[in-house]
């Protein structure tokens, strides 16, 4: 199993969500529900790590977190909406606040491929 089998899995239940999968569930239930999840197995990761030495353990329980990561950092709608709103705005634009076409560029480039291939 790789990164990108992993990557390419996650993307596909986003795109594609389906009744019988949990990290479609995630998705459907929004940045703040995928990032306790996060939360919850970086944490096992760091016990694993302190707890043991067994090097197979930590990598299993990362690659059960890092799942749940995207690779592409860009500025999501859902992710600025609790900012919009604890300002006091309507909803507004992404465009408005973030500029996502450094990023995307930088995906299309071929950066970010090269930047998870180096780890």
């Amino acid at each position: 199993m790789s990164i990108q089998w992993l990557f390419d899995v996650i993307e596909s239940r986003r795109q594609t969500p389906s009744e019988t999968s949990y990290t479609s569930s995630l998705f459907a239930q929004g940045l703040p529900k995928i990032a306790q999840k996060v939360g919850e197995e970086g944490t096992e990761v760091v016990v694993a790590a302190l707890a043991q030495d067994d090097q197979r353990l930590i990598e299993e329980l990362y690659a059960d977190s890092v799942k749940f990561l995207e690779r592409v950092p860009r500025v999501e709608p859902e992710a600025i909406a609790p900012i919009v709103e604890f300002m006091g705005k309507k909803p507004i634009p992404v465009e408005t606040i973030a500029d996502n076409s450094i990023v995307d560029r930088l995906a299309r480039e071929g950066f970010i491929e090269k930047l998870f291939k180096q780890r």
